[in-house]
């Protein structure tokens, strides 16, 4: 992972996203649950978008 700089984002918003749900449960924040999800969700989307790039590379 991360051998391209899309998939750099995914995993670092992988990271930052439960890094911050972690937070969310400590503080019991529903702010944070939200912004845990948005990460969450917008690291799914970049590893969606990775996975033809892993295709042509090949």
């Amino acid at each position: 992972m991360g051998a391209n700089s899309t998939q750099a984002v995914g995993v670092t918003a992988f990271l930052l996203g439960f890094t911050v749900f972690s937070g969310a449960m400590y503080a019991g924040s529903v702010l944070l649950y939200v912004v845990a999800a948005a990460l969450l969700a917008g690291s799914v989307a970049a590893f969606r978008k990775a996975k033809p790039l892993e295709h042509v590379e090949n």
